[in-house]
């Protein structure tokens, strides 16, 4: 069986984001304008650096493009039409940059997605033939993922729906360095803003432009 080694969980493709949040590997938003009020869009920064050291609490994610993001949680070419909706995409938790130059972070991106599966997908996952008859195999196999925080699967016609919560863990640590308005967090790159007691922190993951706020 196939399931467990794909990217299941929603939102898996941003996994350790935050310690390894440079290295644009999509089309970009550029760096004009201000943003980060939430919900998607282009997501720009004004990237204007400052002392990001303290420790920063999350209190809003902008994701540009959330259904490309959640695209990447099911990676079987069969399954490429699974993900109909995205929906309740935001982050939680801390992310600490300290004055000795280490970075920890206990961010936690959570999202609801919603996936039609068809006989093809179900096949190319290793679960069954038929979407329809095998659905609760697939909610069982779903509920096994560990980033997977609920999920209710039903027979639609011949296909299989689920709705699927998760929680994606970003807990990690490293070593950090500022260049004008740029932090390097283990060997990777984003832009930055510190303004008062707000930090804006941007990367880009699948395509798509994620642009967190933080505050002290």
């Amino acid at each position: 069986m196939r399931l467990r080694a794909t990217r299941l969980g929603v939102l898996a493709a941003v996994t350790g984001l935050l310690l390894a949040c440079g290295g644009d590997d999509g089309d970009g938003d550029g760096a004009a304008g201000k943003g980060g009020s939430g919900g998607s869009g282009k997501c720009p920064i004004d990237a204007c650096g400052g002392d990001p050291a303290g420790t920063w609490k999350v209190n809003n994610l902008c994701v540009s493009d959330e259904q490309k993001l959640f695209a990447a949680t099911v990676n079987q070419a069969a399954c490429s039409s699974a993900l109909q909706s995205v929906d309740n995409v935001s982050g939680s938790g801390e992310y600490k940059l300290g004055a000795d130059k280490n970075a920890m972070s206990t961010i936690v991106v959570s999202g609801t997605g919603k996936f039609s599966f068809t006989d093809g997908c179900v096949k190319a996952l290793g679960i069954g033939q038929t979407a329809a008859t095998d659905c609760a195999k697939i909610e069982g196999e779903f509920k096994k993922e560990s980033a997977v925080k609920s999920v209710t699967c039903a027979a639609a016609g011949s296909n299989c729906d689920c709705t699927i919560t998760s929680d994606i863990s970003l807990a990690g640590n490293g070593s950090y360095t500022v260049s004008g308005n740029q932090v390097t967090v283990n060997g990777l790159t984003s832009p930055f803003c510190v303004e008062g007691n707000t930090l804006e922190l941007q990367a880009t993951r699948s395509g798509t432009t994620l642009l967190f706020t933080l505050s002290k």
